[in-house]
């Protein structure tokens, strides 16, 4: 499964490990992580002009335009959806 965050970009599922309210970016410890994680090439390159969120996965950062109270609706969503192990011709 894959949770789209907006601006055509979407993130498995699996990789997520949490999803963060962008008003924590003030906070020093944050600010710090993620500019080490852009340093160090694990952030994503955005062209957001209003981040409301950012996603931490495996091995990426992820910024978003979407609340993340949406982004956990969605996650949810995909949760519950079906998982189909076969697939007929």
């Amino acid at each position: 499964m894959f949770l789209y965050i907006g601006h055509d970009k979407s993130i498995p599922t699996k990789e997520i490990v949490g999803i963060f309210d962008a008003a924590i970016m003030q906070s020093e410890v944050t600010r710090e992580f993620l500019c080490i994680a852009q340093d160090e090439g694990f952030a994503a390159k955005h062209n957001i002009d209003k981040i409301k969120s950012f996603v931490v996965a495996n091995e990426r950062v992820y910024f978003s335009a979407t609340v993340p109270s949406t982004l956990r609706k969605r996650l949810k969503l995909a949760a519950k959806a079906p998982i189909y192990d076969d697939v007929i011709d």
